[in-house]
């Protein structure tokens, strides 16, 4: 599977669920990956 870097929006979003995960339901210490796929338009 070929990945494109991620725009700055797209880095900013996946670090904000990052940190919601973090902080509301306590996956500290845990790696996470996250996979965003194109919604169908």
């Amino acid at each position: 599977m070929i990945t494109k870097p991620r725009t700055d929006i797209q880095q900013s979003y996946v670090s904000f669920i990052e940190r919601r995960l973090r902080e509301e339901f306590g996956f500290v210490g845990v790696p996470i990956k996250l996979v965003i796929e194109k919604g169908k338009d």
